[in-house]
């Protein structure tokens, strides 16, 4: 990218949304490791040398974000911060127990490199989330954009090898989010959410997917349909929105998203995966 034809608006929007991408690679890389060993209860693990994984007061301060929290965070991991992501993979024996494997390959020098990337980027980072991204240099832009592809690459290298190993390697959905503030991770190709607090007529409800970025957006098509109705609402594309009015009153208000890939056969059948989101819509006032 030639960042010296660029506006300072547009590299801070470029560096914003390439640290964002990585930082939910690293929180994707961080949960999955550490569940393997403790579960959901990772927050509280020991390391090799019996130490904490995670300070005690960094497991206050992400108690505290849960509680607070008018959306409760789906994962652990999306209770920490940024520099808590950076302080775990700075950590030798952590890292080398959980996180060598899937990044060895491409930061050989181990957790003292990762370490040194991850604290360059904490400040550019930290800038750009105070809204003064303008501030940036060229070369503040160029190491965030270049040292984001390259753990993302990494971690996207390490799953997907693993995605080769599935017996059906097909797309899968990683990510699902509404307008509500609901987000979910899925763990299977067929997931079924609820959506946490009704909805009401003349309510706009918005609906986004991620895939698995080890398989391009031309290898697939996403098509949703409002479900439980005559004639509801369709659409394509990650993206769909529904304007909702009496005919989707009820307590199973649904909405399918299914992913269809390329390929001559499909791990459902008719389907790679398929997500459906319920929610209770509630009638007008009387």
């Amino acid at each position: 990218m030639a960042l010296h034809l660029l506006s300072a608006d547009q590299v801070a929007s470029s560096c914003r949304q390439r640290i964002e991408s990585c930082e939910l690679w690293l929180r994707y890389l961080i949960h999955n490791q550490l569940s393997m060993t403790f579960g959901d209860g990772y927050l509280t693990g020991e390391s090799p040398s019996n130490n904490p994984i995670f300070s005690a007061s960094v497991q206050r301060s992400a108690a505290a974000r849960h509680e607070t929290a008018r959306i409760k965070p789906p994962r652990p991991v999306d209770t920490l911060l940024f520099d808590d992501l950076a302080r775990v993979l700075a950590k030798v024996d952590v890292y080398d127990k959980w996180f060598k494997a899937v990044l060895h390959t491409d930061f050989p020098l181990g957790s003292m490199q990762v370490r040194n990337i991850l604290n360059l980027l904490v400040p550019i980072r930290n800038k750009l989330a105070h809204a003064n991204g303008v501030t940036l240099t060229l070369h503040e832009a160029e190491r965030a954009l270049c040292y984001c592809n390259d753990l993302i690459s990494a971690i996207q290298n390490h799953y997907t090898g693993a995605s080769m190993a599935d017996k059906f390697p097909a797309p899968m959905f990683t990510r699902i989010s509404d307008s509500q503030g609901n987000v979910h991770y899925p763990s299977d190709h067929r997931p079924n959410f609820y959506g946490k607090e009704p909805l009401r007529c003349g309510d706009t409800i918005r609906f986004e997917v991620e895939v698995d970025s080890t398989f391009s957006p031309n290898e697939y098509d996403i098509s949703w349909v409002v479900n439980n109705i005559a004639n509801g609402q369709r659409g394509t594309g990650p993206i769909f929105s529904v304007v909702l009015d009496e005919r989707h009153v009820g307590l199973q208000f649904a909405v399918s998203a299914t992913l269809l890939s390329h390929k001559s056969w499909h791990r459902d059948q008719n389907f790679d995966a398929m997500a459906t989101l319920r929610y209770e819509v509630l009638p007008p006032p009387a």
